[in-house]
């Protein structure tokens, strides 16, 4: 019996290990890979459609282990195309516990050539 037991725990242990190893692969390959792919892809729509500009962004990238983001070369468009609100890169590093509890706090937050265009017309 004692002979049996040994095999089975290490059976065990080793599809534990694997279990884990899946997982993390998992959520690694959710955070690198499928995170910026969503926010490359919705993100423009979905600002485009609550504001009625045109939006473009470049890339995103995010870090699930660090909570760190970036979106470059995004822009808020006037209807023509001209630039609105442009920024050549944000970065965001979030604290994870914060986050757990509903709460955004940010470590770091970074923003790159930022340019805002204000046209005044004759109507003020």
């Amino acid at each position: 019996m004692n002979s049996e037991s040994k095999p089975t725990t290490r059976r065990r242990r080793t599809t534990l290990v694997l279990i884990l190893a899946g997982l993390f692969g998992f959520y690694a390959l959710i955070g690198f890979l499928v995170v910026p792919w969503a926010v490359e892809s919705i993100l423009p729509e979905k600002l485009s459609a609550a504001t009625g500009r045109p939006v473009t962004l470049a890339s995103a990238s995010f870090n699930p282990f660090t909570f760190e983001a970036t979106l470059k070369e995004f822009a808020l468009l006037e209807k023509d195309r001209a630039p609105f609100v442009a920024v050549g890169r944000l970065y965001a590093n979030a604290e994870l516990l914060p986050l757990l509890g509903g709460k955004a706090v940010l470590k770091a937050l970074a923003i790159e050539r930022p340019a805002i265009s204000i046209a005044r017309d004759s109507q003020g």
